[in-house]
């Protein structure tokens, strides 16, 4: 019983501290260079860490008058769904 008990606690401190973020937004202004706003972390702190100095950049950025130009999801909660596929049409009539 208490080896299961530890191999669960193991798991689920793996999964506390294992999680990975990526962030990747562009911004732009007219007349001036685009600007990367790129973070990444993994673990609790690098997770925190990457949020907190993404939402930094792109507020500093905002004051200076930039706007989004591209921003990637950064999650599998956050994709999209895709265009459903069409069905290839039959051309029946042969020459």
């Amino acid at each position: 019983m208490r080896k299961n008990l530890r191999t669960i606690c193991f798991i689920l401190s793996l999964l506390l501290i294992s999680g990975c973020v990526t962030h990747h937004t562009v911004m732009t202004q007219e007349g001036k260079p685009d600007v990367n706003c790129d973070s990444w972390g993994f673990g609790i702190g690098g997770c925190i860490a990457a949020n907190l100095w993404h939402d930094d950049c792109i507020n500093l950025r905002k004051e200076m008058g930039y706007r989004v130009l591209l921003s990637l999801p950064t999650s599998s909660a956050q994709k999209t769904a895709a265009p459903p596929l069409e069905e290839p049409k039959k051309n029946f009539s042969n020459p």
